[in-house]
């Protein structure tokens, strides 16, 4: 029978500062948009990156995993049981071990850890760039591989053999089928994520970040989204660290949720992997269609939600406001009507935000609400407008407010009309590009905006000077 006629899901394993997420990085290449941070700090890690690639002809399913620690501490007890969900699920382990350190007591560990799950496992020997490896006579002593593989990923030496010591070692299609009736339904979350990422890899789907600043629950928000534990939640900030995407389905919407670390204020950044970390957050705020903001309704909002905010309008995102852990507040009243007074002095895109005052631990129909939300701002970005009811509205804007003569010249507005959807982008014909004044367009961006109860994202308006054929 043939080895591989759908995809299979390959786990990167092994302790911490090893190179998985380098080789991860290494074997996606151009293939995802995001990818896994990499630092010399140990134990860099703590999020479970996936990606459904081709590999040298091959479908696979490729996760990589926080680093194997025997640290005592709360992150670390949830990091152990995802790894546990992650092994289970897998149909192939690449063990990835450091060939200058060699094999200490957390691969020792390791290696009776995996074994009780008797997968097919081949093990990587990495760093194998220099002249300073281990007595390699302590790798074949595990006994799990006979045939290990020698690499470089940070050289990039090396890549044909993974492809073929996967391919020696795939299960076939009955192996997989067997080990799936096995698995306890406990794993069903994790094997459901590998099906639908397999599913999305090929079609179009609606992308959503949340985004804000450290330790204000937005890992809560996209286990409480996903409706299974995915994002390690910790009261430390700076949990999250990678740009960590799900998939999942919503009202008949192809979902892809992006959750990212906390944005911090630039001059707050000190380390290289909370630098990283930030890099990545702006990248997946690129890249998603609606951004949730989140923030504590304890502390209000605050300067950095108003710069994340802003970033997110310049860029044309379809935005949802969260005000998170109101559960927390003594007078909910006053304090929704204190947040909505303070954000009111930044500008009406701001003022007028849609904001839902909930508790991501406590509210029931939680993961409705904001889904719902999501949708709406989605659709307000997709909004089409007919020309004609767009000049209808251009005509009472300017008989409302009509534009100022400048040193003696009219401004003439000709017409208008739609020329893109997500984002909204129309084209605006004048006479003469030079009088129309920032106010105006200001004004009149305002005014299309209200008329047409779009409540989510900004609109961009194009102004094309017919005197010279030029858009500004």
């Amino acid at each position: 029978m043939d080895k591989q006629t759908q995809s299979i899901t390959v786990a990167l394993v092994g302790s911490v500062n090893v190179g998985k997420s380098t080789v991860f990085n290494w074997m996606c290449g151009k293939q995802i948009k995001l990818p896994a941070i990499i630092s010399e700090k140990r134990g860099s890690t703590r999020d479970t990156n996936r990606a459904c690639i081709n590999f040298f002809g091959m479908q696979i399913n490729l996760i990589d995993t926080a680093g194997f620690s025997n640290e005592d501490s709360e992150i670390n007890t949830q990091l152990k049981e995802q790894q546990l969900d992650i092994v289970h699920s897998a149909d192939l382990l690449l063990f990835i071990i450091d060939g200058v350190k060699g094999i200490g007591a957390l691969e020792l560990e390791y290696t009776r850890y995996i074994r009780k799950f008797k997968k097919p496992t081949a093990l990587l020997i990495n760093k194998c760039d220099t002249k300073d490896l281990q007595d390699i006579n302590q790798i074949y002593g595990l006994g799990i591989d006979n045939n290990p593989i020698f690499i470089s990923a940070a050289h990039r030496r090396g890549l044909e053999k993974i492809a073929d010591a996967i391919r020696n070692r795939l299960p076939t299609q009955d192996d997989i089928a067997q080990q799936n009736i096995d698995d306890d339904l406990s794993y069903h979350s994790i094997n459901t994520q590998n099906n639908l990422q397999e599913e999305f890899a090929t079609q179009d789907s609606f992308k959503i970040a949340i985004v804000g600043k450290p330790n204000v629950g937005k890992s809560t928000i996209t286990n409480l989204l996903l409706e299974y534990k995915s994002s390690i939640i910790s009261s430390e900030a700076g949990t999250t660290r990678d740009a960590v995407t799900r998939h999942l389905y919503y009202k008949n919407n192809k979902i892809e949720l992006v959750d990212t670390a906390g944005l911090r204020r630039r001059s707050k950044i000190h380390e290289e992997i909370e630098q990283s970390s930030s890099y990545t957050a702006i990248s997946a705020l690129k890249l998603c269609d609606v951004a949730i903001l989140v923030f504590d309704a304890n502390s209000s909002i605050e300067k950095q939600d108003l710069k994340i905010l802003n970033l997110a309008f310049d860029m044309y995102k379809g935005i949802v406001l969260i005000a998170n852990k109101c559960d927390m507040l003594d007078d909910l009243k006053k304090s929704t009507n204190d947040i909505r007074d303070s954000i009111s002095q930044y500008g009406d895109h701001i003022k007028n935000s849609k904001i839902l005052f909930l508790s991501a631990t406590k509210n029931k129909n939680c993961r409705e609400i904001i889904l719902n939300e999501a949708l709406l701002a989605k659709q307000d970005r997709s909004a089409s407008i007919s020309t004609s009811k767009l000049n209808k509205w251009l005509k009472d804007a300017i008989e409302i407010h009509r534009p100022k003569i400048i040193k003696g010249q009219k401004l003439k507005i000709k017409y208008i009309t739609q020329v893109s959807y997500m984002p909204l982008i129309f084209k605006l014909f004048v006479n003469k590009a030079s009088l129309l004044t920032t106010e105006y367009k200001t004004y009149l961006s305002r005014s299309l905006i209200k008329n047409f109860n779009i409540k989510y994202t900004q609109v961009r308006i194009k102004v094309i000077d017919s005197s010279k054929k030029i858009t500004i």
